[in-house]
């Protein structure tokens, strides 16, 4: 059974408060290992709650290609992380909203085009549907996998442009991210709403040869037959409905309370 976690959104924020005061007094000139050990291993561990024996580091498939985090057991994210000074180029974005289109960010080339081209490459070949590109204060998640029709590099993203604004919008980053919010699918919810969703079709379209007659089996019949001999239809038998309705009727509530006996 997957291990969600147990660290809540409060206390995730307080390990983010934590984590940008710790940078803050650095002058940060590191390469992609130390941004991982110095940040995003902060981030995805001690804010986002994944336990650290569900994570697996630097993981190979059959083409030599090495994801840099595997998260879940089984695994159901793969984040891909870059150099902190490796700026990641972003649509104009005056208001910071959190929603993107990829192909407006594959356009610009650059540092996060290659990240998600990257990254999208391992989840593909490893069957795992949320990726992450992150180079420390700027995160881009978005589903790499998908089975509604839409090619996974024309979709929408998750977009997270510095520490700032990961400090504001961390409870959503946690939603979206978590453990919790992995397992219950929030990125997907997040990323389609608003698209158009179409009536979800009748169960009964589920069933072959439907609707069609189900003949009664002989148990049924003989217990229709001892029915139809034993029951009176009380309306039409007007001498005994007074009598049946003063000994036999239970109000609603006694009704409900033994229902079961």
């Amino acid at each position: 059974m997957q291990d969600i976690g147990n660290t809540t959104i409060a206390q995730g924020q307080a390990a983010l408060a934590k984590l940008i005061d710790d940078i803050n007094k650095h002058n940060l000139d590191w390469n992609e290992a130390e941004t991982r050990f110095q940040i995003i291993d902060r981030i995805i561990i001690e804010c986002l709650g994944w336990p650290k024996e569900t994570i697996r580091l630097e993981r190979s498939q059959k083409d030599r290609t090495y994801s840099d985090y595997e998260l879940g057991l089984p695994r159901n994210a793969i984040w891909e992380a870059k150099r902190e000074n490796r700026t990641f180029e972003l649509p104009a974005n005056p208001n910071l909203a959190p929603i993107s289109d990829l192909p407006s960010i594959l356009a610009l080339s650059g540092e996060a085009a290659d990240a998600i081209r990257q990254v999208q490459g391992y989840c593909g070949s490893r069957g795992v549907d949320v990726a992450v590109a992150i180079n420390g204060h700027q995160l881009i998640a978005f589903l790499a996998v998908r089975s509604d029709g839409q090619a996974p590099l024309e979709g929408r993203c998750f977009v997270i442009n510095g520490y700032e604004q990961l400090q504001s919008a961390f409870p959503l980053v946690w939603q979206m991210l978590s453990p919790s919010g992995v397992a219950e699918h929030r990125l997907h919810r997040f990323l389609n709403v608003g698209d158009d969703h179409a009536l979800p079709a009748k169960l009964s379209s589920f069933l072959l040869n439907y609707p069609q007659y189900r003949y009664p089996s002989s148990l049924q019949t003989s217990l229709r037959t001892v029915s139809e001999l034993l029951l009176i239809d009380v309306v039409d038998q007007e001498d005994v409905e007074s009598k049946f309705y003063n000994e036999c009727y239970c109000e609603s509530g006694a009704l409900s309370q033994h229902a079961l006996v």
